[in-house]
């Protein structure tokens, strides 16, 4: 009874419910005998949905089987990606080592699927073909040996004969565990795990970030680690190569050296924390105080299939940044993006040290880290601090400040911010381009002798007859025009109305708080209900 009672919990943990039916009840259809089967019976109807869904996939697999397309483009990659887990587990635990002369497998596809598609009968060899590709240059950065193993010959679908010296697998897809495993000692056998298969039915997630001690690479600007890093931007990123000012800061980052970063706006500066961030064995975070960077940056991420990054923002309801920040404690992210106004938040405190208790925290990235100088043009007081409040919540966890606008006095109050007590932030982990020049952009300073909306027409049809700017059908081009003030005659609602009596339709208005006086020009009341922009009690 007492086995069985730890039995009923740990089930019951799981979302499991076990029902006891006595034998004499069982024989005798007593009441209790009814009531649990009536037990029973509500909790089909309760999993109704998960059970059609097995049987109708299990259905399909038993009377048609599998297509060639279902193999090659959904079996196939999946088995790819759990050998490649397999040989991973292997190298941790030192079964098989980056030294050895060869990796010796013999694999049994439980499945048969080898059978039915020659593209499966290859997915081991096209997983260990791969996970090589990947650990040749992570070898070179490290400066460690890389002796390329020869790989004795995989047999997908055969049954296992035990082989001296081999790693024995018995690889299934469609299978789970049962004791099968007592009876082979010597072989490892791959099934889907019942809690990972259930996660998006139990809504639990069982990923954690796989953290070790930090890496301190000791990387000089060379054409050799240039091209290996560009390997790894390539297959992450899909990008070509590096921009101007970009390489410096990654390789200073890397080397694990508080560094401050300027590049220009549109230089690249997210894959200078993000590059070092992903080739660590550890958790990260962001500081970052505008919304919309935040979001861009993690489109940006999604896009490329990064995923495991979340965000906290003041758009998100209270339990949602809880749970992010509860996630995020737990490892389940490689990064988050955060306001600097977290940091004075206190659950936000207790779970940033509950992370860096149980494991490393690489880099606190400090984007828009002018905003940390009073001489910033975008002072934020949340800033006040921050590297002291870091520094104490992670010590171990170097510093990654990135900007595009910093003056020289704006420069020298952050060496004093980044400095480690008695330890000064040396000049040259300051890493920026020697040229700011900026090609693509061309200025032109026009004299409007105060006829400012003379000269401004007098340009926009300059322009939209050189390049068809605001033509009714243009989707490929836009223009901002700033102005001053929100009201007024060079108010960006009077600018619109303007612009909209020689392109109709073609210019909207935006600004952080509504006009409080309107005027329309050559525009009819209904047009504007039309379009939806502007407050009916505000039409005059």
């Amino acid at each position: 009874k007492v086995i069985d009672k730890k039995r009923d919990d740990f089930l019951a943990g799981i979302g499991v419910i076990t029902v006891r039916i006595e034998t004499k009840d069982w024989r005798e259809k007593t009441p209790a005998f009814d009531e649990a089967m009536a037990q029973i019976n509500n909790r089909l109807v309760e999993k109704r949905i998960a059970l059609r869904r097995y049987k109708t996939c299990y259905e399909q697999l038993t009377e048609t089987g599998f297509t060639e397309d279902d193999i090659r483009y959904k079996l196939l990659p999946t088995a790819v990606i759990r050998f490649q887990l397999l040989v991973l587990e292997l190298l941790i635990s030192e079964r098989i080592k980056l030294t050895d002369k060869r990796w010796h497998f013999v694999v049994q596809d439980s499945d048969g699927l080898s059978h039915q598609s020659d593209h499966y009968a290859r997915f081991a060899s096209m997983a260990i073909g791969d996970l090589l590709t990947w650990l040749k240059p992570l070898c070179q950065l490290m400066g460690l040996p890389f002796a390329h193993p020869d790989i004795v010959p995989i047999i997908p679908g055969a049954v296992i004969v035990h082989q001296p010296g081999a790693i024995h697998v018995d690889f299934s897809l469609l299978k789970r565990y049962t004791d099968a495993h007592l009876a082979r000692p010597e072989t490892v056998f791959m099934r889907t795990d019942y809690f990972v298969a259930n996660q998006q039915l139990d809504g639990k997630n069982y990923f954690r970030v796989a953290t070790t001690a930090l890496i301190t690479y000791n990387l000089e600007n060379t054409p050799e680690t240039e091209e290996t890093l560009r390997f790894f931007l390539k297959n992450i990123f899909r990008k070509d190569d590096f921009r101007d000012g970009q390489l410096p800061i990654i390789l200073n980052v890397l080397n694990r050296k508080d560094t401050i970063g300027l590049l220009p706006t549109g230089g690249g500066k997210s894959i200078c924390y993000q590059l070092p961030c992903l080739l660590q064995p550890a958790v990260s975070f962001v500081v970052c105080p505008i919304k919309s960077l935040i979001y861009d940056q993690k489109d940006n991420l999604d896009v490329v299939s990064i995923t495991r990054t979340n965000y906290i923002t003041g758009e998100l309801e209270g339990a949602q940044k809880e749970a992010i920040q509860r996630q995020f404690a737990e490892g389940y992210y490689f990064f988050i993006w955060i306001s600097p106004e977290r940091f004075q938040n206190k659950s936000f405190r207790k779970y940033i040290c509950e992370l860096y208790a149980r494991t490393p925290l690489a880099y606190a990235v400090i984007d828009e880290v002018h905003c940390m100088s009073e001489w910033g043009h975008d002072f934020r007081t949340s800033y006040l601090n921050l590297t002291k409040t870091i520094h104490e919540l992670c010590p171990d966890t170097n510093l990654i400040g990135l900007t595009a606008t910093a003056s020289l006095n704006v420069l020298q109050n952050l060496r004093i911010e980044f400095a480690r007590g008695e330890n000064e932030f040396s000049g040259g982990n300051v890493k920026t381009n020697v040229n700011f020049t900026r090609p693509e952009l061309c200025f032109e300073v026009i004299q409007d002798k105060g006829k400012k909306y003379d000269t401004l027409k007098i340009t926009l049809k300059a322009l939209n007859e050189q390049q068809d700017l605001l033509h009714p059908n243009s989707t490929n081009r836009a223009g901002l025009i700033f102005t001053p003030y929100v009201n007024g005659d060079f108010g960006c609602f009077e600018m619109s109305n303007t612009i909209n009596t020689l392109f109709p339709n073609q210019a909207n208005w935006y600004a952080g708080s509504c006009p409080t006086k309107t005027e329309y020009i050559n525009i009819s009341e209904g047009a504007l209900q039309d379009r939806h922009l502007f407050r009916a009690e505000m039409i005059v």
